[in-house]
């Protein structure tokens, strides 16, 4: 696994890693994640750690939840993964930031081309020297797909209660029937959350027209 992924488990291979290690792509010719997903993703990345099966310490898991307590949320580029094996392209950005790497820019709406180790600078926080195995236990994982598929999650469900709400409003307005709503209609396929969202329209009093 290490092997496949660039990694190095020896201690002077540990030794001999530079700050400059990590390529400073232009996040502007690129395009970035945005800010939200970038932050989920550690925040993703974090929780799967925490149960102590990845052979983190806990300092780095505790430098994780810095980032987030600190908003330090590292500028990673829409491109580099497919999720095929890992999401290792953007998370190395997290274990970058980790590290307070100068090629790692960090989100600032004040300060454009802030960087980590500044911004390490700036909270007074130490940057993590990962070891060996941490370094695997960081970038070796689906953190960004998961953060993208859960905040996609989340907006669909908000669309479904608006979708729910404007359909309501609309037959009101036209002064339609709540016939078409009858949960009886939805019952016959299966799909549960059809027959839901009918009853909420029928019986619910989102539709009062008779």
């Amino acid at each position: 696994m290490a092997k496949n992924s660039g990694l190095n488990n020896s201690d002077e291979a540990n030794k001999n890693f530079s700050p400059l290690d990590i390529s400073p792509e232009s996040s502007r010719e690129l395009g970035c994640i945005p800010y939200g997903w970038a932050r989920t993703a550690i925040l993703i990345r974090l929780n799967s750690l925490t149960k102590g099966f990845s052979g983190v310490r806990p300092v780095t898991a505790q430098r994780l939840n810095d980032l987030l307590k600190h908003d330090i949320i590292p500028v990673i580029p829409l491109r580099g993964s497919i999720s095929a094996s890992g999401d290792l392209s953007p998370l190395s950005y997290i274990a970058g930031a980790l590290q307070g790497k100068r090629t790692v820019r960090i989100f600032s709406k004040s300060e454009p081309r802030l960087t980590a180790d500044r911004t390490f600078a700036h909270t007074k926080l130490e940057p993590t020297s990962l070891k060996p195995k941490e370094r695997l236990a960081i970038i070796n994982g689906t953190a960004i797909s998961c953060a993208v598929a859960a905040l996609a999650l989340y907006d669909a469900h908000g669309l479904a209660i608006l979708s729910q709400a404007v359909t309501a409003m609309s037959v009101e307005a036209l002064r339609g029937t709540a016939e078409s709503f009858d949960p009886i209609l939805a019952e016959c396929r299966p799909h549960p959350g059809q027959v839901y969202i009918l009853l909420s329209l029928k019986e619910k009093t989102l539709t009062k027209v008779d």
